[in-house]
């Protein structure tokens, strides 16, 4: 379920109307609105304050299903034939940047959690990628090693 589908679902039920959310959250009736009609996105932290006059954890806005959703959108655009898994380090990472909302231990990750995290990734990235490297170089060693045998 997408964002804006939950965010009126949640309204809905607590029989609340855009001015009324409005007045309680603090954010205009016109963001909501917007949120609700998919033309914005909003931030962690007004999810964060939507999620709290809804009486709701932040991570309702955020099921499996949604985030399900972004990354199959994602994925389709970049190759839309496919139905296979993602099997590249690289884009995985961007899909799991990219996301509104990034969870660590059931808690919405800060934006300094979220750099921080694609820091190590990129980190990690650069660690394997030398990592390799030093692989490839040492099999073309022994190759060599094995033809100079014969």
């Amino acid at each position: 379920m997408k964002i804006s589908e939950k965010l009126r679902e949640l309204r809905s039920e607590q029989k609340l109307t855009l001015k009324e959310l409005s007045e309680k959250s603090g954010i205009s009736l016109s963001f909501i609105s917007d949120i609700e009609n998919e033309r914005r996105t909003p931030s962690i932290e007004k999810l964060k304050i939507l999620a709290t006059v809804l009486g709701v954890p932040p991570s309702e806005f955020l099921q499996e299903s949604t985030l399900g959703d972004k990354v199959n959108n994602i994925d389709s655009k970049k190759n839309k034939n496919s139905t296979s898994n993602i099997t590249d380090v690289k884009e995985a990472m961007e899909i799991i940047i990219s996301q509104p909302g990034l969870m660590l231990n059931g808690q919405l990750l800060s934006a300094e959690s979220k750099i921080a995290l694609a820091n190590a990734i990129k980190m990690g990235l650069a660690y394997a990628e030398q990592q390799q490297n030093h692989d490839k170089i040492k099999d073309k060693d022994t190759d060599a090693d094995k033809n100079t045998a014969k």
